[in-house]
């Protein structure tokens, strides 16, 4: 895998021999991960613990690496049995083992329980320092399925609690086999009546959302009451639906977010307070234009009015082209004023929508609302090194130019290309940023468009609802030792471009080389400083600078492909332009 974690794979044979193609030219690290089935744990190559302590491997154009050769060390395993409050064993349950410490926290390792409530985990890893073997901590737990005598579904954490925050962690060892049983504590039973003003509602959908269970709705009785029975211990909410009526939340709310939270208590017996249920009312809506979206979905949501907007949410439901034909009924809606989104999943070139003002609801009464939706504008562009090279996995981050927040986003592909859609008509500013995984490794100068060092000064683009504007080619430079400053930049005012000395402060001035090189000043004048106002063009050439003759200059800026035949070079100085806007 590249510096950035992006893989070309391959996968061993019956002797254990590998070759993998197609591998693009540039640094690399290798990795070898066991299946699971296989009590071995991953290793990066030359023998290392972590990815970002791994050896770095330099590939070329048509060269072929040999003897990366991996030695997988023996996992550690955890063992024991799953039973019930009366000691009975539980078969077909799933026991999980999951890292919580910092270096395991994405190891997950599963088991499923026998006949005789036993089960067993390997592929456990615990860090390794300086050849000292530290253990490994993680959180075990059994996810019951409603199998023979286990008529709950939900998470028990070890050594046997419903809620997670009560749970022991495990140490586990590299090559070491530990014990750990599990006991599942007895369910509660959750009780309760739903009225219409002092009427019983009988046929009503009565739910629990609780935090770590799954819990089957209950329906109420002829004479409202409904039982939930063998549920799990721990924190819920309940809401109740019936025809014709509000959907109503305990005790007695509208939304989930105004919700009680109640506990259940292993083995306990909970009453909840009688619930009344109000009128609804039915809102039908008509949604056009989201053929675009089709591939990514998008959600149609409903929220209690507010002067700020984003009011608590009442109802969402997933919407498709189809509803520019046949709208979506929303029902058990409260009366009163809401306000109505369409929420877009994805990189969606739609814009979002949003009621300008609050709708009011009547209870007993249809209301009904059309929505368009429309395409947003369009950056386009593509991300390369000096030399031309596509730069894959570059970040670019649009923000509005009037308070430069952070507004969309994407990411290059393979040939450094990239489309940022949906954006609403507004200028903006675009920042493309290629960071390594690992601290310390070679890395880019983050480039602001078209060419500027900063987001001040940056130049605006602006775009238009339905228009796609092209940026054309970005670079980035290089950034060989990760201090922020480009390496030609560095070499032409003698700085080191292998050493991080952003932070230093060449001609004591008081300001330091990274601030000298952001605001295209000349980091050996104690008499000029920066300007973060300047615009967008790089440094200027001109007559040496301080120590350093033409040739030197002339070398460097060769190297950023910048001297050209006719080209008079003099004095290097800053070009400092006002923002100008592009379309």
């Amino acid at each position: 895998m590249d510096l950035k974690g992006q893989a070309a794979l391959s996968t061993t044979d019956e002797r254990g021999f590998y070759r993998i193609e197609g591998v693009d030219p540039g640094l690399h690290r290798a990795w070898a991960l066991p299946p699971d089935a296989l009590n071995r744990l991953g290793a990066y190559y030359d023998d290392r613990y972590l990815f970002c302590n791994a050896e770095i491997l330099r590939l070329e154009s048509d060269q072929t690496l040999s003897g990366i050769d991996f030695l997988l060390p023996v996992g550690g395993s955890l063992w024991g049995t799953v039973v019930d409050s009366n000691g009975a064993p539980l078969a077909g349950q799933r026991v999980t083992a999951t890292g919580v410490g910092y270096f395991h926290q994405g190891l997950i390792r599963e088991s499923w329980t026998d006949d005789e409530g036993q089960y067993r985990i390997t592929g456990l890893d615990s860090f390794v320092e300086d050849e000292e073997i530290l253990p490994g901590l993680y959180e075990l737990r059994v996810s019951l399925a409603p199998l023979g005598e286990v008529p709950m579904a939900g998470s028990v954490w070890f050594p046997g609690t419903w809620n997670p925050e009560g749970a022991e962690f495990i140490h586990a060892v590299r090559g070491e086999d530990r014990r750990a049983d599990l006991v599942v504590p007895a369910g509660a039973t959750v009780a309760g009546r739903v009225l219409e003003e002092d009427r019983p509602v009988p046929g009503a959908e009565v739910f629990l959302s609780m935090r770590n269970a799954s819990v089957p709705p209950s329906t109420t009785d002829s004479t409202g009451r409904f039982y939930f029975d063998a549920v799990p211990g721990s924190e819920f909410q309940l809401r109740v639906e019936a025809e014709g009526f509000s959907r109503t939340w305990s005790p007695g709310v509208d939304t989930q977010a105004e919700a009680d939270w109640l506990l259940l208590e292993a083995g306990e017996v909970t009453t909840v307070p009688d619930l009344v249920l109000a009128e609804a009312a039915v809102l039908e809506v008509r949604v056009s234009g989201l053929e675009e979206q089709a591939g990514y979905g998008a959600q149609l949501v409903v929220r209690q009015a507010s002067d700020g907007g984003g009011g608590e949410r009442l109802l969402a439901r997933s919407v498709g082209p189809e509803t520019s034909s046949t709208p979506a009924r929303l029902e058990h809606l409260p009366a009163g004023a809401v306000s109505v989104e369409v929420q877009l999943a994805g990189t969606s070139p739609l814009l979002p929508f949003r009621t300008a003002e609050p709708i009011r609801l009547v209870a007993g009464e249809t209301r009904q609302l059309d929505i368009s939706m429309l395409e947003g504008g369009q950056l386009v562009g593509s991300v390369r090194t000096r030399t031309g090279t596509a730069v894959r996995g570059a970040a670019i981050t649009v923000f509005d130019a009037s308070d430069e927040m952070e507004v969309a986003g994407g990411r290059t592909d393979g040939d450094g290309a990239f489309v940022v859609q949906g954006l609403d008509t507004g200028a903006y500013l675009v920042q493309v940023e290629w960071l390594p995984f690992c601290t310390g490794d070679p890395s880019r100068v983050t480039t602001y468009w078209p060419e500027a060092r900063s987001l001040r000064s940056a130049d605006v683009v602006s775009v238009g609802t339905e228009e796609r504007v092209e940026l054309g080619l970005i670079y980035l430079p290089p950034d060989g030792d990760a201090d922020g400053m480009d390496d030609v930049w560095e070499l032409a005012w003698g700085l080191n471009p292998q050493r991080a000395d952003g932070a230093l402060d060449a001609d004591g001035d008081g300001v330091s080389n990274l601030e000298e090189y952001l605001g295209y000043s000349d980091p050996l004048r104690l008499d000029e400083t920066p300007s973060l106002d300047c615009g967008a063009s790089l440094l200027s050439l001109g007559g040496s600078a301080r120590g350093h003759g033409p040739v030197a200059l002339l070398m460097a800026w060769a190297l950023l492909g910048l001297v050209s035949r006719g080209r008079n070079p003099g004095r290097m100085r800053r070009s400092c332009v006002g923002p100008a806007k592009h379309r």
